[in-house]
């Protein structure tokens, strides 16, 4: 059928989207073409061009920034600036992290191409969606595991000694298995997770009462460092960065959203978004 959405608001946001999944759909094909040994997807060519409903603006959600776009091209990207100007934090004598900024994440990692990585399960990001039955996948591996799952049964050589389930590739089979062993589950709900670590990290920020991070200026103390910086900026009245270029009186409450300032103003080459250029002239 066809596409009705209820506002003009709407309809600029499906249209883009429209646009951001047709470009997948093209990099979903070139990376067929370079793979000699995946077939092509079998499924109903028809829903190639159908997406999701998208009722709302995609907001951005690290610290301090609430962004709001209607293009998600300019959303992915953004995001992806707050994970270039985000710092390093010392974790322990000689090591340290980045953090990630978004609303209610605690997650730390040793570079920023982890945690860009790690940010797409908070922005739902795709890079690369099937030109034949239009699903959108995170990486190739699981587009590639998408049109593997389709292969012929009496050419599924790999089977599960627990179901005797079979798969086109041991990779595949290796994913099915972790459904059966190495789940570790949260005694105090019903969060299952897939490493004994990752559970003790669970338990830390969703169960225990244990609040190391301290206020030096009250009795305030909270479970992480994001929220600890957060609450230090309620003891002053002042923003606690200014912009050091002459003339710009620009002010912010974050390291993160100065750079990002300087970066889009004062720059050279940074004046105009790249991808709002390449749209408009097309």
């Amino acid at each position: 059928g066809f596409c009705s959405p209820e506002s003009s608001s709407d309809l600029i946001r499906h249209v883009y989207f429209h646009c951001y999944h047709t470009k997948l759909k093209q990099w979903g094909l070139q990376a067929l073409q370079s793979q000699s040994d995946v077939s092509h997807c079998q499924l109903d060519f028809q829903s190639r061009n159908i997406i999701p409903e998208i009722p709302e603006n995609f907001l951005c959600l690290w610290e301090y920034c609430e962004r709001s776009f209607d293009n998600p091209e300019w959303f992915y990207r953004h995001v992806e600036d707050h994970s270039f100007c985000s710092e390093y934090k010392a974790a322990g004598k000689e090591n340290r992290v980045v953090l990630c900024g978004w609303k209610d994440c605690d997650c730390s990692f040793k570079g920023r191409c982890k945690l860009r990585e790690h940010l797409r399960s908070h922005t739902q990001e795709k890079v690369v969606a099937c030109p034949t039955c239009g699903g959108m996948f995170a990486n190739n591996t699981k587009f590639f595991d998408h049109i593997r799952r389709q292969t012929a049964l009496d050419q599924q050589r790999f089977q599960c000694s627990h179901c005797s389930k079979r798969f086109a590739t041991e990779r595949l089979l290796r994913d099915h298995m972790r459904n059966h062993v190495n789940h570790y589950k949260c005694p105090l709900c019903d969060m299952t997770c897939p490493l004994p670590s990752s559970l003790r990290n669970h338990i830390r920020f969703r169960h225990s009462e244990e609040r190391p991070f301290k206020c030096e200026y009250c009795d305030y103390s909270c479970k992480n460092l994001i929220d600890l910086r957060k609450h230090l900026d309620t003891h002053s009245k002042e923003p606690a960065y200014r912009c050091e270029f002459e003339t710009c009186s620009f002010t912010a409450r974050s390291l993160c959203s100065i750079k990002l300032h300087y970066r889009k103003v004062h720059e050279v080459g940074r004046l105009q978004s790249p991808l709002l250029l390449c749209a408009l002239s097309q």
